[in-house]
């Protein structure tokens, strides 16, 4: 069976900017078939013709929606309370360097050989 149809196989990625921390945040997402790859390859190139601004946020947040399935460690800074996974939570977690962060680690993953991709679950 193909890892994409695998059920709970997900793998996760850290900001490089968290890479140093004790117990970094962990953004979680699936393993990705050839088609969901190529719809986010696909989303990044449009990013460049966005007509403006409020619709490539938009297009960020979609993308993201699509990929991860998931985190642990996203805390509110204001409170310390653990920030709940949600596409809308998406907005105020991420900057626009991170999303695209995401998003090409998210690919680099999927091009991984499937024995790489294990040592990361």
């Amino acid at each position: 069976m193909g890892r994409a149809l695998e059920p709970g196989v997900k793998q996760f990625i850290v900001l490089k900017s968290d890479a140093g921390k004790e117990n970094p945040p962990k953004i979680y997402f699936p393993a990705l078939s050839i088609r969901k790859s190529s719809r986010i390859g696909q989303l990044m190139d449009e990013f460049a013709t966005a007509p403006n601004s409020k619709r490539l946020h938009e297009m960020i947040v979609d993308a993201l929606s699509e990929v991860i399935i998931g985190w642990e460690g996203m805390k509110d800074a204001a409170t310390g309370n653990e920030i709940a996974f949600s596409k809308d939570a998406i907005w105020d977690v991420f900057t626009i360097p991170e999303a695209y962060e995401i998003m090409q680690s998210v690919l680099q993953a999927a091009s991984v050989s499937a024995d790489d991709q294990k040592k990361s679950e």
